[in-house]
């Protein structure tokens, strides 16, 4: 019953390091350990992140970000999984397994039989996968076989054929590969990776690179057939980043929204802000259109009523210092929440200058800041240049005084509810800030 180790045979994949724990499941999983009480506390582990904790162990975070490997938390994995009923036929589908947390959490749903292996063959019927790196593809393996193990308490040992056998939807390769499963799969749910990619050819809604999540999700949208259901964790940039806006109209064409949660930060170790998306594949267009953030409601004021807003044009490392000297403004000097700041500083640019008074907001920003909209009112009787972290916010009307009254708004805890609401990237966005209602009310 003994395995052969692949490690070797794998030494030129990136997850050659990890080879090693995942042969450790598998012997686990077929039963050669035994039922010792330090085996079963190994058992438990393999179902409760430990490997997450060890893929973080064994492969150094650059190459994680590479290839894209950040396993979905047991907590993440469960919630995304449980927005819908699990159907009563049909095959749940993961296009990019990674460790298997959301057919983990789909089978922790699924009915058992009365022996492992009976369980193995109901579930392979029910759940199917893929991933492009084999040692993935065999940690989720026998984590589901852990998992049917301790529902079942079946302590039957498998052979090693048997444990490559069982759950045979789940395969190695891209999960656009076998377009054909699509075909009947009635539920597909994702985490894809969340890095950069190039725009493919046939892009239409962006060129250059783009988020690796956004190319990955659409395209399982056009793939999947009408009234499959979709359900990803996708970073919170799609959801609200100007970059994305006709990628959210595309995916709108194609998608019934069911559900649409903010979640938070992905995991400590990839340090994004994820949403979960839920919804039903049509072919026509649906009959409302996808709210991506709650809407300002009725007819109240908004920032953009009042005042002209624009990113600053200057790009340090773009932009070389020529044309006439002016004074310059730039994230790292400004004081928070000064009333009244007249730069000093300065540096040659021959591009769009600001005429005071007018606010600059910094445009890095996260959720758990304690003010989102971090701001400062630039004064003084020259033209200024500023960077572009800042976001401008010039009073239409050219008074002090509507910029002392937006400094004490973007101070408030109205404001910050309200951009916790419309946008959790860690930039702020120039329609973000154009949204901001000036009424006492969010």
């Amino acid at each position: 019953m003994q395995r052969v180790s692949r490690t070797d045979a794998n030494s030129t994949s990136p997850l050659a390091r990890y080879a090693p724990y995942v042969e450790r499941l598998e012997r686990l999983a077929v039963g050669e350990v035994g039922l010792s009480r330090e085996s079963n506390a190994q058992r438990a582990a393999a179902l409760d992140g430990e490997a997450a904790r060890e893929l973080r162990k064994a492969i150094a975070l650059d190459v994680r970000r590479e290839i894209g490997s950040f396993f979905s938390s047991g907590r993440l994995a469960r919630k995304a999984v449980s927005l819908h009923p699990l159907p009563s036929q049909g095959v749940l589908y993961d296009p990019a397994c990674g460790g298997g947390d959301l057919l983990l959490a789909a089978a922790r749903r699924l009915p058992v039989r009365t022996t492992l292996r009976a369980t193995l063959t109901l579930w392979s019927s029910r759940l199917g996968g893929r991933d492009v790196y084999p040692e993935f593809v065999r940690a989720t393996k026998a984590r589901l076989v852990l998992l049917a193990r301790k529902r079942t308490r079946d302590r039957a040992p498998l052979s090693g054929a048997e444990l490559d056998r069982a759950l045979s939807k789940i395969t190695t390769g891209s999960g656009f590969e076998k377009i054909e499963m699509l075909g009947y799969v009635s539920w597909v749910v994702m985490n894809p990776p969340f890095g950069l990619v190039d725009a493919p050819y046939d892009c239409t809604w962006s060129k250059g690179k783009v988020n690796a999540a956004a190319v990955f999700f659409e395209r399982l949208l056009v793939c999947s057939s009408t009234g499959t259901r979709l359900t990803a964790i996708l970073p919170e940039v799609l959801r609200t980043g100007s970059r994305y806006r006709a990628w959210r109209k595309a995916v709108s064409l194609r998608l019934k929204l069911e559900s649409l949660e903010r979640y938070g930060v992905f995991d400590s170790a990839a340090d994004v802000h994820v949403f979960l998306l839920h919804g039903t594949v049509v072919r026509k267009r649906p009959s409302s259109r996808i709210s991506w953030w709650k809407p300002t409601v009725g007819r109240r004021q908004r920032l953009s009523d009042l005042f002209d807003v624009n990113v600053g044009p200057v790009v340090p490392h773009r932009h070389k210092k020529r044309g006439p000297i002016c004074l310059y403004v730039h994230a790292k000097k400004l004081p928070p929440w000064e009333r009244s700041f007249t730069p000093i500083e300065t540096r040659r640019f021959k591009g769009t200058l600001y005429e005071p008074p007018f606010i600059a907001i910094r445009r890095t920003s996260r959720p758990e800041d304690e003010y989102r909209a971090v701001a400062v009112i630039i004064s003084g009787k020259q033209l200024v240049a500023v960077e572009n972290h800042l976001i401008i916010c010039r009073p239409k009307n050219g008074s002090l005084g509507a910029c002392l009254e937006l400094l004490k708004r973007l101070k408030s805890r109205a404001c910050n509810a309200f951009l916790n609401e419309r946008i959790r990237c860690r930039h702020l966005t120039v329609a973000s800030i154009r949204d901001i209602p000036l009424s006492a009310r969010t």
